[in-house]
């Protein structure tokens, strides 16, 4: 029987690592947001368009936090926030709004909720 050396094992895991990092960049699935940049190393992949629901539409790497419009938006002040991700989803059309159920609703059907939740003020009694 022979002698493993730890300098043995050492180059043995480093190639496990290399193979296994290798393989798992390998299909389009693990491109994420460069998906159809150019000078991608997939420049003409895009997963196929759903059929999306009625008043959604399919889009290419929208970014999941600004890709559409929701209800819940209407409350808060200032600008909107918007994440850099990339997705690939059914989202509600222009001048449409998500709503709490996930459906998309005009403006009009949003459920009226105050702002925010601002303390009641109650006179002070001496």
């Amino acid at each position: 029987m022979t002698k493993v050396t730890p300098a043995g094992i050492l180059v043995l895991l480093a190639i496990c690592a290399v193979v296994l990092l290798a393989s798992a960049q390998s299909g389009p699935q693990a491109l994420g947001a460069h998906a159809g940049v150019v000078g991608s190393r997939y420049p003409g992949w895009r997963p196929r368009p759903m059929r999306c629901p009625r008043n959604q539409v399919f889009k290419y790497c929208a970014s999941s936090s600004c890709g559409e419009r929701h209800c819940y938006e209407l409350r808060r002040p200032g600008p909107r926030i918007c994440t850099a991700d990339c997705v690939y989803r059914c989202f509600c059309k222009k001048g449409w709004f998500r709503n709490s159920n996930g459906r998309c609703v005009r403006r009009e059907q949003c459920k009226r909720i105050r702002p925010f939740p601002y303390p009641v003020v109650r006179p002070a009694y001496a």
